[in-house]
């Protein structure tokens, strides 16, 4: 995506995160705990765990980097040479 190569890789992993957590994990832990399938309903409360806490993480990171000045002069970069 174009439009994201001026961003930096800490706040697309906590962005995609999020809504990996809320979008994915979160509707499977309703229906698992509505249709009363507990696999359904631990995997998805593990997934909303997990996904909330990398984004949780990527989150302080990308703010320790915002407060730094670290991406004052973001620019378009390939996915591999972006900075954190």
């Amino acid at each position: 995506m174009p439009a994201l190569h001026d961003k930096p890789k800490s706040l697309i992993i906590f962005l995609a995160g999020v809504l990996a957590g809320l979008l994915v994990f979160l509707p499977l832990a309703v229906v698992g705990l509505t249709l009363e399938k507990i696999a359904m309903f631990l995997t998805g409360t593990a997934g909303v765990a997990i996904s909330f806490l990398l984004a949780a993480f990527m989150g302080l990171l990308f703010a320790a980097g915002l407060r730094a000045g670290r991406y004052k002069e973001m620019r378009a970069l390939p996915w591999r040479q972006q900075v954190w």
